[in-house]
This record gives C-alpha cells, sequence and structure tokens, in this order.
C-alpha cells in the first residue's frame, strides 16, 4: 500500500457517480446503526448539513466512509473502523464527537486520486 489517501466532503457530494457500495439514498441511519435524524435522511443529504457538533461529524464520517469503500482509495480506515469509529463518536458525544470528526476531517483532505 502506498501513501494514504482520502477525498473530500466536497468531492463525494459533487461526485455521486463515482460512489462505490452506496448510494446518495441510503438511509444514514440503517447504515451507521444509530438514530441520529429522521429515519429518511439519506447519506447524500449530509453535505447540505452546515451545523457543528453531530452534523459536522456525519459529513465527515459519510465522506470517509466513501473513501474507505472505494478501491481506488488507498484510505488508511476500513468500512468497519469508519462505522465503529462513528458508534463510538456518536455514543460517548461532548469532546470525542470533535476528536473523531477531526481524524476523518484529516484523512479525508488528503490526496484524493479521483477524476475531478
Amino acid at each position: 500500500m502506498g501513501a494514504a489517501q482520502g477525498c473530500s466532503v466536497r468531492y463525494w457530494a459533487d461526485h455521486p457517480d463515482v460512489w462505490v457500495g452506496f448510494c446518495p439514498n441510503n438511509f444514514f441511519n440503517f447504515i451507521f446503526g444509530r438514530n441520529v435524524y429522521s429515519s429518511n435522511f439519506t447519506l447524500g443529504e449530509t453535505h447540505v448539513l452546515t451545523g457543528l457538533g453531530i452534523d459536522a461529524l456525519a459529513r465527515e464520517t459519510v465522506a470517509a466512509l466513501l473513501n474507505a469503500a472505494h478501491p481506488d482509495v488507498q484510505y488508511p480506515l476500513t468500512l468497519a473502523e469508519v462505522v465503529a469509529k462513528f458508534r463510538e463518536a456518536f455514543d460517548e458525544g461532548g469532546v470525542r464527537l470533535e476528536e473523531i470528526r477531526v481524524l476523518f476531517e484529516s484523512f479525508n483532505n488528503m490526496y484524493c486520486p479521483l477524476p475531478e
């Protein structure tokens, strides 16, 4: 495995055609196993969230999920690790939300190998 890679929240919002393993219409709560938003809230809707806290974490988590799922992105976390870290942050709340968001954001803003 080469250098770690990751594409940003904005990249995934602008390129739903390159999502692998998931689609914008997948339900957020179902994918992550937590009741965070309304039951019909989707992965594709997270990029329009403007809040801090759980909203900021959700934006970065979906990008992390898509990075981990894409075979052409050498992301430092697996799908299972992304989901587990989100659940941990959600369950613990507080400072842990911000710690995991910062971790995901740093990984998501590395070099993106996918076409613009």
